[in-house]
């Protein structure tokens, strides 16, 4: 955020039926440091066809979308057919939300909206919680209410009105952020993103429970105190509860964890992630244990919404810093650019949390002991405070009266600082060392390179890594020439382009690891073309000058079942299991497969 902000609470207390009776409203504002609250009193009218759409728009037209996080996926509609269907619940959310508005804009409600605009600041940091239980309302996509216009440094939340005293929480010194993260049953859905997601985040340690049995989880939430909770796989409301499946045969129930879950809050547990399918039932049946803050989702959850969204989120949370439930407005609102297939994708994240739960922030969720009382954090990925320019212009200074001859030696020496920083998760840190490294020798390629690894693997910024990876190229550097080709093939999908540097480099290469790489994503590129036995060969080079590529092996093993070598293929996926180490992001994915394709022959024999 680029302003200085109040952070306000506002708390919209409902009571009554929506159906029949209309709801009495009652509004709090606390400011910061307010003794008392402003209050403000209103009523909104019974609604009784609001809730038959508020129904119809998710049980009859949401729902027959397709695949979602739900247990039992539905198959994939024809074209024509699933076109119409999008359109048919395009039409629905825009009938619901107009009435939604309508409803809210209604005569009872005026007193109360004019308390809000003369309370709140445009440029307040506003979290708006709705303290109900009524499962109507909570479906309702209050983040369509033209209030959320004005103020865009707020956020929804959904609460229940009535609440114990949150737990209090330790504090003891400790340098990364404790994350458990289970991976339950993935039919049909793809969680390893969400694990390649979680791996790249800093200051964080995380333990992973892949389709845990029930005694496994019961003895993590047991043993250890952590920060947050995080679960990805098929889950569902049942009723006022919530269900998770762990694996193929299992599944907990909200009430078989609570005494876990219970004390996973008394050890400090500040946030939990349910990357899942309808979680308002998890939400309502945790909610007497006092997590301070939650993130759910509100309906059925397509598998490319939820692994957006939890990309989108991580970055703004974990790396720019955000207050948690800005990060999740602009997450969501991220993945507006999915509703043409996607319709509905921004009303699916939902907070639900404490009422007075304050929003956590990342570098807080942590106290490292090199850590001084007060941390200036960076207002947006790559900005340098003020003391790293003061340090950059000083040391430039000092190059130049120190003779300019020296510049290269003093290059490399910054450029390896730079490195230490960035492994330290001192990422601030590393830039400037990389931009010194630059400023004393603009043609070393190696900080250049740096700068692009970080921008990718840290920051997820797709065209500041390509950047500085053409940059890097263009002074010789083959690593920078195939991350820059592996970059066009997982993001760009421009096999053309990634081709012709392909093509462009091979006869310049120098070291075997390189030349490996770039066969690699030759032959990738010939797979993706189908041009089997082209691919096939390319593989089989790289694996003879580079044999621990479990990414490599995998292609190998695809290329080999299109070409019905399935022996040969067995082999390869054995290789790519044995060569597994979970580096970069495609590798997850292919040691997944691997092992889906082993398990099913030996399930065959």
């Amino acid at each position: 955020m680029d302003k200085k902000s109040t952070s306000k609470r506002a708390i919209l207390d409902l009571q009554g039926d929506l159906a029949s009776r209309g709801l009495n409203v009652t509004l709090k504002i606390h400011g910061r440091g307010d003794s008392s609250p402003i209050q403000s009193k209103g009523t909104l009218p019974a609604a009784p066809d609001l809730v038959e759409l508020l129904r119809s728009h998710w049980e009859e037209k949401y729902r027959k979308l397709g695949p979602t996080r739900a247990l039992s996926p539905k198959k994939i509609h024809k074209k024509g057919l699933l076109e119409e269907r999008v359109r048919e619940c395009r039409e629905s959310a825009k009938q619901l939300r107009d009435r939604f508005q309508r409803w809210l804009n209604s005569e009872g409600m005026r007193s109360l909206e004019n308390s809000l605009r003369s309370e709140l600041d445009r440029e307040d940091e506003i979290q708006f919680v709705i303290a109900t239980d009524d499962d109507r309302l909570q479906k309702l996509p209050w983040c369509e209410w033209d209030l959320f216009e004005t103020y865009r440094y707020a956020e929804v939340a959904l609460s229940s009105p009535e609440f114990d005293e949150l737990p209090g929480i330790q504090t003891e010194a400790r340098s990364y952020v404790r994350i458990l993260a289970i991976l339950g049953n993935d039919k049909g859905i793809d969680v390893e993103s969400d694990r390649a997601f979680l791996n790249k985040l800093p200051q964080a340690r995380v333990t992973f429970l892949v389709k845990p049995d029930r005694h496994q989880v019961n003895d993590r939430l047991w043993e250890e105190s952590w920060d947050i909770l995080f679960f990805a796989g098929h889950s569902c409301s049942e009723g006022d509860t919530g269900r998770i499946y762990l694996n193929d045969t299992d599944s907990l129930t909200v009430d078989e964890l609570w005494h876990g879950l219970r004390k996973m809050v008394d050890g400090g547990l500040r946030l939990a992630i349910f990357n899942s399918c309808d979680g308002l039932g998890l939400a309502r049946r945790l909610d007497d244990l006092c997590i301070p803050q939650m993130v759910v989702m509100r309906e059925r959850t397509p598998d490319r919404v939820a692994q957006d969204f939890l990309r989108y989120f991580l970055a703004a949370f974990a790396i720019e810093n955000r207050p948690f439930h800005l990060a999740v407005r602009q997450a969501r609102e991220r993945l507006q650019g999915l509703e043409a297939e996607l319709p509905c994708a921004t009303w699916l994240p939902t907070i639900c949390q404490h009422q007075y739960a304050q929003p956590p922030i990342w570098s807080n969720l942590y106290r490292s002991a090199e850590r001084k009382a007060k941390t200036v954090q960076p207002k947006s990925i790559f900005q340098v405070d003020r003391k790293g320019i003061t340090l950059m212009g000083s040391l430039l200074l000092a190059c130049l009266g120190g003779g300019l001859l020296l510049g290269p030696r003093i290059s490399d020496f910054f450029n390896d600082r730079g490195i230490k920083q960035y492994r330290n998760n001192r990422l601030q840190h590393a830039k400037i060392y990389y931009q010194l490294a630059i400023g004393f020798n603009p043609f070393n390629h190696k900080p250049y390179y740096n700068l692009g690894w970080q921008c990718e693997q840290q920051f997820h910024d797709i065209p500041c890594a390509q950047k500085y990876y053409q940059k890097s190229m263009s002074l010789g550097s083959s690593s920078a020439r195939a991350s820059y080709i592996r970059s066009l093939l997982l993001h760009d999908r421009d096999l053309t382009k990634a081709l012709k540097i392909v093509e462009e480099g091979l006869p310049f290469v120098k070291y075997k690891g390189d030349e490996a790489s770039l066969l690699k994503s030759r032959g990738w590129i010939f797979f993706e073309q189908n041009r089997w036995e082209a691919a096939r060969k390319d593989f089989e080079d790289a694996i003879e000058l580079a044999e621990d590529s479990p990414h490599t092996y995998c292609l190998l093993a695809q290329t080999l079942e299109k070409l019905a070598r399935f022996e040969e293929a067995k082999l390869a996926w054995e290789k790519t299991l044995v060569h597994a180490e979970n580096r970069i992001e495609e590798q997850a994915s292919c040691i997944a497969l691997a092992e889906k394709r082993l398990k099913g022959d030996r399930d065959r024999s």
